[in-house]
């Protein structure tokens, strides 16, 4: 899998959510890269494989916005959604 940006995802009542990836993802890697926790302590946490963490800090790869979730609360960040605004507004 590989980084979103900006992608567009359909919510509930054909609301529809933008979600920048790509800076989480940047977030996310230097958070692990400064060692703030392992990445075997950040798998057992969250239950996302090891090797996937590997992945996503050495090649670049994404996670889903689950995974993402998880190992961004046991890195003690946040993601956060929110509605997109409309052109001219």
């Amino acid at each position: 899998m590989t980084p979103a940006t900006g992608k567009d995802l359909p919510h509930g009542g054909g609301m529809r959510i933008l979600i920048i990836m790509a800076s989480a993802m940047e977030q996310i890697r230097g958070a692990i890269r400064q060692g703030r926790k392992s990445r075997y302590q950040i798998s057992q946490e969250t239950g996302v494989p090891q090797s996937q963490l590997c992945r996503v800090v050495n090649n670049g790869y994404g996670l889903s916005l689950r995974a993402l979730e998880l190992v961004a609360g046991s890195l003690g960040l946040e993601v956060v959604l929110r509605r997109r605004r409309r052109k001219g507004r």
